[in-house]
């Protein structure tokens, strides 16, 4: 099994935790200069925990994350 298929790798979402998954991971800014300082172009979304939702999410007053590389 690869690492990123093991159940240990994923969780319930609790609300009260939600604020934890606001911010692009340190580990995946490091990746993005990386990729860029290599010349390759990097997975956009690598380390960056995924959100699994059954129903509707309104994202009209989203935040629009930017990221200096």
């Amino acid at each position: 099994m690869t690492e990123e298929g093991r159940k240990d790798n994923f969780t319930n979402l609790r609300l009260k935790d939600i604020a934890k998954y606001d911010k692009v991971p340190n580990k995946t800014l490091k990746y993005y200069k990386e990729e860029m300082k290599a010349g390759r172009k990097p997975l956009l979304y690598h380390f960056i925990p995924h959100i699994v939702y059954k129903g509707e999410i309104s994202v009209k007053d989203a935040d629009i994350i930017e990221v200096d590389l």
